[in-house]
C-alpha cells in the first residue's frame, strides 16, 4: 500500500457543497485515503467553507491541501505520486474497466518507481454532466492501492 493515497477533485468550474464534499470525506476516509485534494485552475470558490472542510478532512484523519494548476504541475514534475482517473469524464455511467486496467498499472509503475503516493483524480470536463456517483468506482478502487 501506498503511503499516501490522495484523491483530487476539480472544482475549477462548479463546486459541490461543503455537505456534499463532507459526505465525500466520509467516502474517503472508508477506503483509507489520507489525503483530500480540491483543485482549481486558479481560484478557489469563495462561497465554500474551507475553514470546515478542512477541520472535518481532519476529524477523519485527512489532510486537505488545496491544489492548483502550479501545485499540480509541480508534483508531476517530482514524480512524487502516480497518477489516474476516474474515467468519470463525458459519461454517464463511466469507464470502469478502463479505470481497473488503468489503476493496475499505475500501481506497477508507482512500486517499479517507488512513489510515495498514488492519486486518483477527478478533473471536470468543461460543461459535460459528471455526476459524484460516476466516480464511485474509481474512488474505491484507488484507496485499496
Amino acid at each position: 500500500m501506498f503511503e499516501r493515497r490522495s484523491y483530487l477533485l476539480d472544482m475549477t468550474r462548479r463546486a459541490p457543497t461543503l455537505r456534499t464534499l463532507q459526505e465525500l470525506v466520509d467516502v474517503l476516509a472508508n477506503y483509507r485515503y489520507n489525503e483530500f485534494r480540491p483543485f482549481a485552475e486558479k481560484d478557489f470558490p469563495e462561497d465554500l467553507d474551507f475553514g470546515k472542510l478542512g477541520a472535518y478532512c481532519e476529524m477523519q484523519g485527512i489532510e486537505m491541501v488545496k491544489t492548483t494548476r502550479f501545485d499540480f504541475e509541480e508534483l508531476f514534475i517530482r514524480a512524487e505520486y502516480v497518477f489516474v482517473s476516474t474515467e468519470a469524464e463525458r459519461s454517464l455511467a463511466g469507464r470502469v474497466e478502463d479505470m481497473r486496467e488503468n489503476m493496475e498499472k499505475a500501481e506497477a509503475q508507482g512500486r517499479e518507481r517507488k512513489t510515495k503516493g498514488f492519486m486518483v483524480t477527478d478533473f471536470a470536463d468543461e460543461c459535460a454532466w459528471q455526476p459524484p456517483a460516476v466516480s464511485l468506482p474509481g474512488i474505491i478502487m484507488g484507496g485499496n492501492f
